[in-house]
């Protein structure tokens, strides 16, 4: 798969010269992290909202020049994988795609939208993070903010005796930042950041431990959030999920094995089989290559799956037919019950 059939081909950019209220307007509007930002048709590089939040006070005269960082660069030729690759190792929550000129741009959500399918069998419990950074209802939007600041997050869970009530989000912050003081019901003049998060606060779907991480995904690319808190049976908090933690489940060559998929299917699907493959066998160090084969046959819904996997004693051969899932399920569960025994 080619980031060119991934990326988005509309690109908001903004100029050095343009006023940092105007790049907060824009990422609230469009519920980005980062701007790319540009002199004339030249990349400069981006602004991202921990940049901005690091500010005690917004100045709205304030250029965005002076928040300038580098920012990755992408072909729109080059692989999805290397894309992903380059994500994860500049921390970065979107690449700009570059050619002769800037074509668009990548983002995790592009990404991780386009191979949802790919998530499908895999607990929510295996993924999520379990040592998470949460307030009260009662803490300050202040505390919040440098929470994020410190731990490089974009939302923290608001939690009150183990139970999860919502989420505070930067966005929200940045935009509680515009004005530093306003009155309150006495007429007196009070410090905004110094209000409590409960004021910010965002509630909506919740997913469990014992949720598909598909599930997961799904809400996640629905509702277009970062992160979402993971709660046990009895609405306790108990991890967090972070969009960008789900790149490295896309990598299969990461996980040691070598698998080729061939056959008349798009490539999106061939991505999510090698996935699946690698994701279901990579515990057996005895294999580091499979070859898969996808023959589509009696109509839309049916095909053959057939497995090559070589090996120096005898190569393992496995062939099913039925509809993609269940042909492809049960073609890994009679290679494992092979494994097992050897």
């Amino acid at each position: 798969m080619k980031v060119s059939e991934v990326m988005k081909k509309r690109v908001w950019m903004i100029s050095e010269e343009a006023t940092v209220n105007k790049a907060v307007s824009l990422m609230e509007r469009y519920n980005f992290k980062e701007l790319p930002i540009i002199r004339g048709n030249v990349l400069l590089g981006k602004i991202s909202f921990f940049d901005i939040m690091e500010k005690v006070r917004i100045q709205k005269n304030e250029k965005v020049g002076k928040f300038v960082k580098s920012s990755p660069t992408i072909s729109s030729n080059d692989d999805i994988f290397k894309a992903i690759s380059l994500m994860i190792n500049s921390g970065s929550e979107f690449i700009i795609v570059y050619d002769n000129g800037i074509e668009g741009v990548l983002s995790d959500y592009d990404i991780i939208k386009k191979m949802r399918n790919s998530f499908k069998g895999i607990s929510v419990k295996d993924v999520m993070k379990r040592n998470i950074a949460f307030l009260g209802p009662d803490a300050s939007i202040s505390e919040a903010k440098n929470m994020m600041e410190r731990k490089r997050i974009d939302r923290v869970p608001i939690v009150e005796k183990g139970e999860y009530l919502g989420q505070v989000v930067w966005a929200d912050i940045i935009r509680s930042m515009g004005t530093q003081t306003r009155p309150d019901r006495t007429g007196e003049r009070i410090t905004t950041t110094g209000k409590p998060v409960s004021d910010i606060l965002r509630t909506g779907e919740k997913i469990t431990i014992n949720d598909d991480l598909k599930k997961a995904v799904d809400v996640m690319v629905k509702e277009q959030m970062r992160g979402m808190p993971v709660l046990d049976v009895d609405g306790n908090v108990e991890g967090i999920i972070f969009r960008r933690d789900l790149l490295q489940l896309l990598i299969p060559e990461q996980q040691g094995i070598d698998v080729n998929v061939i056959g008349r299917i798009k490539d999106e699907e061939k991505q999510i089989i090698a996935t699946e493959v690698s994701r279901k066998l990579k515990r057996y160090k005895s294999i580091n290559q499979i070859r898969v084969r996808v023959k589509q046959i009696h109509g839309r819904n049916k095909y053959e799956i057939y497995f090559f996997i070589p090996k120096k004693t005898k190569s393992i051969n496995v062939k099913k037919t039925g509809k993609m899932n269940l042909a492809l399920t049960e073609a890994i569960g009679d290679i494992e019950r092979i494994l097992s025994k050897e």
